[in-house]
């Protein structure tokens, strides 16, 4: 056992006994702070046509049996909601992004060509806008 000694006064260092029930309710609640800081996106692979909703965050777009187009929602509904979009085949079919309505992506369209093409898009409540692209 060690002593620790500070003017009169000393005790010593011993274990302290932890309650199991405790430390399972100490990790749960960080297993759920550590969820909400790294949240793990929505994803779905897409394999025809298809349109988005408030749930998707990814799309892997899948080509290999023909052209698909992912349609966004209107951007008025969809304030500050974010889309990434990726092509994971590398067939000769494109990913192309459609939105409801008129509105456009930055002004005209948006596709994706190559294997591994990715672009994230972002809705500012009144159109859609690409904020990356590889």
């Amino acid at each position: 056992m060690t002593t620790v000694s500070s003017g009169i006064a000393s005790y010593y260092r011993r274990p302290v006994p932890i309650n199991p029930a405790d430390l399972t309710d100490w990790v749960g609640a960080e297993l759920l702070r550590v969820q909400a800081a790294f949240q793990v996106p929505n994803s779905r692979t897409v394999l025809a046509a298809y349109t988005a909703t408030a749930n998707d965050d990814l799309m892997l777009v899948d080509t290999t049996n023909g052209a698909v187009t992912v349609t966004f929602p209107d951007p008025t509904r969809m304030a500050n909601k974010r889309f990434t979009v990726k092509k994971i085949d590398a067939g000769g079919n494109a990913v192309t992004i459609a939105v409801v309505g008129s509105t456009t992506i930055d002004g005209g369209t948006s596709t994706l060509a190559a294997q591994w093409a990715v672009k994230m898009y972002q809705s500012n409540g009144a159109l859609w806008y690409v904020l990356s692209s590889s």
